[in-house]
């Protein structure tokens, strides 16, 4: 007979592909094989739990768990946001040095020069200066 085990957690593999739904495993099987949770970890499992514990041990740490989710979504959202901030800015401060270096203008000179382009042309000014070291050849995309 097969582990079904693996096979369930493929499963959850699938739910873990869907943004903003945790995964908690509880096996009540006594499984001892210590491969368990590290398949359940692979698979997106949010939360694994060996239990023999009652229904209403069980619903108070899955309330705990989803909340925990809830919490750890909201701080990859946050980092995300955080990194695409940092990268915009490195990408303006490039075109502002390049800007400086080959036009012999100074830097509030070349943040206005960004800013108007990017008014102008209705796009953010991370996409114009984007678009200066493109056509420089300086830089790759950040």
């Amino acid at each position: 007979l097969q582990d079904p085990i693996p096979s369930v957690l493929r499963e959850f593999a699938l739910l873990d592909e869907i943004d903003g739904v945790p995964v908690t495993y509880i096996d009540y099987s006594n499984n001892q094989k210590a491969t368990i949770p590290h398949l359940a970890e692979a698979a997106g499992v949010t939360s694994f739990v060996p239990t023999s514990q009652s229904p209403i041990d069980v619903m108070t740490l899955l309330e705990w768990t989803r909340l925990r989710f809830k919490t750890l979504q909201a701080t990859r959202k946050t980092l995300a946001e955080t990194e695409k901030k940092l990268a915009d800015h490195i990408v303006i401060e490039r075109a502002k040095g390049l800007m400086m270096k080959t036009q012999g203008i100074g830097e509030e000179k070349a943040y206005r020069t960004l800013r108007n382009l990017s008014m102008r042309r209705a796009v953010p000014m991370s996409i114009t200066a984007q678009a200066v070291l493109d056509a420089s050849g300086h830089t790759p995309r950040a």
